[in-house]
């Protein structure tokens, strides 16, 4: 009799669930474009959220408690160019650490109110300088997360085919395009090089997927002309990708799964007082890890891996060092089908074995020298090997060797210079480049 009473009251009672929306932080550090000073008393708001913040005597800002979502940041700063971010995602599982750069404004009139409907929007790179963000690599459609394939969004530049990242810019060859990674030259930085190619022999530049994923990619950059001096010899274009630093105050581990791989990322402080941060990045191929389980993608086998690093160690009074590395296995397999009817093209009666590894390292100095100069050095070196062998099936379905190649590059790249602030909108920039390969 209780248990019916106790039921009957539980029916009758009406129980309201609040449920309270995941929330994340936001953060992150203001500089000088120019000097990497930090930039203390600017604004950051999130327009819509009813959300800001002021940056600190380091140039760091916080917002806390901002509902999960994709947001627009506006950056202010008197006499600085205003700074609207598009699409930047906060998810409940880590927080969004930005490093923000302003550039001071030309001249400076007196203050004007307008009514207009568009938005103030700062283009931060003119003359054929286009900018690669993540969010925009994440949220195009057929990009796979890769910077280069992002690049065909943009006037003047296509996919030499579907298959592979080569970009063909202006019409030159995807062979002129230079690949930089932290400001520095580095060789070919794609899984299966070959991928695209009729007879599945390497290619010198582009392949089927990045070797960085994008979980540590930053802000990178496209030129597809009017090159500065600093580039040296560049044909077509240059793709320099930058990675981003780790959370310097919280671990946080990530795991991701998409058409392209498997991510498993770490990155977290090394050291509280210092600020110094590490992030680290794993992926394996999901079609590979597919094929190991059985499935089948047609005649051809394509697997990869590959680990990425980054280290970051601030100076006591700015600039700082940072260490970086990345490294990829992939391979290619084909095998004839051992009944000449299927036979259709010379290519059938192969069997196709195709390996390739890459890997680069290097480090980064910068130094501010006074409020106004800066000096910036970068080293790494690169190399890549991939390998090829074609046996031929004869009309017996025997082996016979015919084809075996091997290709070497390897590439030692220095970046050194020194910029100095001479007022609004001028400076200058001397300095060295050396390659060896």
């Amino acid at each position: 009799m209780r248990l019916l009473t106790t039921l009957c009251l539980l029916l009758a009672t009406q129980l309201s669930l609040f449920a309270q929306a995941p929330t994340q932080t936001i953060r992150g550090l203001l500089i000088d474009a120019d000097t990497r000073q930090p930039l203390v008393g600017a604004t950051v708001q999130l327009p819509g959220a009813d959300l800001g913040a002021v940056s600190d005597s380091l140039g760091r800002f916080r917002l806390d408690a901002v509902p999960v979502g994709r947001y627009q940041v506006e950056v202010r700063y008197l006499g600085y160019e205003s700074l609207l971010l598009q699409e930047i995602l906060v998810e409940s599982g880590r927080e969004t650490v930005l490093q923000l750069e302003l550039q001071e404004s030309t001249s400076q009139l007196e203050a004007v109110e307008i009514a207009a409907s568009r938005s103030d929007i700062r283009v931060p790179h003119p003359l054929s300088v286009k900018t690669l963000t993540v969010e925009e690599t994440r949220r195009f459609p057929a990009t796979f997360f890769d910077p280069a394939r992002l690049s065909t969004a943009f006037a003047g530049v296509v996919n030499d085919n579907d298959q592979a990242n080569g970009l063909v810019i202006r019409g030159n060859s995807p062979n002129g395009l230079a690949w930089r990674l932290e400001g520095v030259d580095i060789v070919n930085p794609n899984h299966t090089p070959n991928a695209g190619t009729y007879s599945d022999r390497v290619t010198q530049n582009g392949g089927g997927v990045n070797i960085l994923s994008a979980q540590m990619l930053g802000t990178s950059h496209l030129y597809t002309g009017a090159f500065p001096a600093s580039f040296g010899n560049v044909l077509s274009g240059v793709l320099d990708m930058r990675l981003r630093r780790g959370n310097n105050e919280q671990h946080e581990q990530t795991l991701q799964a998409g058409l392209i791989g498997i991510d498993l990322a770490a990155e977290g402080p090394l050291s509280r007082p210092g600020g110094a941060s590490y992030l680290a990045n794993y992926r394996y191929s999901t079609v590979g890890l597919l094929t190991k389980m059985g499935l089948e993608f047609g005649d051809e086998e394509i697997n990869f891996q590959d680990l990425s690093f980054h280290l970051s160690f601030p100076g006591k009074k700015g600039g700082g060092l940072t260490l970086f590395g990345l490294g990829g296995l992939s391979e290619n397999l084909f095998r004839a089908k051992r009944d000449s009817s299927l036979w259709e093209f010379a290519k059938d009666r192969y069997d196709i074995l195709f390996h390739s590894k890459m890997g680069a390292a290097g480090m980064t100095y910068t130094r501010p020298i006074g409020r106004r100069g800066l000096w910036r050095t970068v080293l790494a070196v690169s190399a890549v090997n991939s390998t090829r062998t074609g046996s031929r099936l004869d009309d017996s379905y025997t082996l016979k060797l015919l084809e075996d190649d091997e290709q070497t590059q390897a590439r030692a790249s220095l970046h050194s210079w020194l910029q100095y602030k001479l007022g609004s909108g001028s400076s200058f920039r001397l300095g060295l480049m050396a390659t060896r390969q």
